[in-house]
C-alpha cells in the first residue's frame, strides 16, 4: 500500500476504481453516483389557471402559479428512508427542506426572463442544486431525484 502517490486497490473492492493514495496525500474515492428517483405527491394541474390574464396578480412572476404549485409540496412529506421533503415560498425565496439541510432558489426575473413557468424552474433547480438533487414534475407527480 506504500507508494508514491499512485491509487492503490481497497482491500475490500474487486475493481481498483475505489482506492487510496500514498498515506501522506488525502483519500480519494472515485466511485460511481447512483441516482434514486421518488415519486412524492400528485402535482396541481390546475395550477396553470393561475397564469391567465383576468388573474392578474400584479407581481411580475406569478405569485399565485408558484403558491398553486407548491401547495401540495407544504404538508412535510415523508421519504421512504424517514426524512421529511417539504417547500414553502417566501417572498421571492422557494425553499426547499430534506431532512436537516436546505436549499434555497429566487424568482428571478430579470436573469430568466417574464415567463413565470421559466421563473419557477430555476428556482426548483437552484435550490435542489443546493441540495444535490433535483424536483420535477413526470406524468402529473412530483418527484424527487437525488
Amino acid at each position: 500500500c506504500r507508494g508514491r502517490g499512485g491509487i492503490v486497490a481497497h482491500p475490500n473492492a474487486g475493481e481498483p476504481i475505489v482506492g487510496r493514495r500514498h498515506r501522506h496525500s488525502p483519500f480519494v474515492r472515485l466511485a460511481l453516483r447512483s441516482f434514486m428517483k421518488i415519486e412524492l405527491c400528485p402535482a396541481n394541474p390546475a395550477a396553470t389557471e393561475q397564469l391567465r390574464p383576468e388573474k392578474n396578480d400584479r407581481s411580475g412572476i406569478g405569485i399565485h402559479y408558484v403558491d398553486a404549485m407548491l401547495k401540495p409540496l407544504k404538508a412535510g412529506i415523508v421519504l421512504p428512508d424517514g426524512t421529511k421533503f417539504s417547500a414553502k415560498r417566501r417572498g421571492l425565496k422557494i425553499t426547499l427542506a430534506c431532512g436537516t439541510t436546505k436549499g434555497e432558489g429566487l424568482l428571478r426575473r430579470l436573469t430568466v426572463g417574464p415567463d413565470p413557468i421559466a421563473m419557477f424552474d430555476a428556482a426548483l433547480a437552484e435550490a435542489g442544486g443546493k441540495l444535490s438533487g433535483r424536483l420535477f414534475i413526470e406524468d402529473g407527480r412530483w418527484c424527487w431525484e437525488r
